[in-house]
């Protein structure tokens, strides 16, 4: 027992139901993952890797054969929980990546030689990150979408969402420049300075003044 499974048990338990998750996805229709290998000519011995002699028990099992076996392999391994987290956060990632998919569509996208449409790309990640993910860490996100935390970050900083668990912002952070301009002339019409409109509003004086000179 590995001492991350005594310091949070429900991550334990979230590890043991992925696993089980991921095995009867392999398990389903004679394994969908392997199969696709199969048909490719690269079929291989399903016996675990330490009853292969080309395959070192030291080394993890192939990915392509196994999910389960490939992440069983890596929490047995872990020894902290922010590892075991993460491992989590992509085995559910993977998870539902190929659970109602043909692998096989993947192999061959893969192997046509389109260039990827980056900017396009970029867009639905960004769409997935404010839509999907509202409550979780940017840690957490950036492994669920396998992109960069600072770019999980700063596509919750231009929707004006809160960089630490995507949720929107309130008050001066949240609102639109057309929404701050309409606050600050309100305040200044009913006779308020520029510094106790800065104090009401939680902002700098020079904030507030670039608003007045706009106006």
């Amino acid at each position: 027992m590995k001492e991350w499974t005594e310091e949070d048990p429900e991550l334990a338990r979230r590890a043991n139901r992925i696993l089980t998750k991921l095995k009867m996805l392999d398990e389903a229709a004679g394994s969908a993952i392997a199969q696709a290998h199969i048909s490719s000519g690269k079929a291989e011995s399903s016996a675990p890797p330490e009853a292969r002699p080309d395959s070192p028990s030291n080394q993890p099992p192939p990915k392509d054969r196994s999910l389960a076996d490939w992440y069983a392999f890596h929490f047995d391994r872990c020894t902290t929980v922010l590892r075991a987290q993460l491992l989590c956060c992509l085995a559910e990632r993977d998870y539902y990546r190929y659970r109602g998919k043909d692998p096989r569509q993947k192999i061959a996208a893969k192997r046509q030689s389109v260039v990827p449409d980056v900017a396009q790309d970029e867009k639905e990640t960004i769409k997935r990150i404010i839509d999907w993910y509202e409550g979780f860490s940017s840690l957490e996100v950036a492994v669920y979408e396998g992109c960069h935390q600072g770019f999980v970050e700063k596509a919750r900083r231009l929707h004006r969402r809160s960089e630490v668990d995507g949720r929107p912002r309130r008050g001066w952070d949240g609102w639109d420049d057309k929404t701050r301009q309409a606050k600050v002339l309100n305040l200044a019409a009913q006779g308020m300075k520029k510094r106790a409109i800065a104090e009401r509003l939680d902002v700098s004086d020079r904030t507030i003044g670039r608003y007045l000179k706009a106006a």
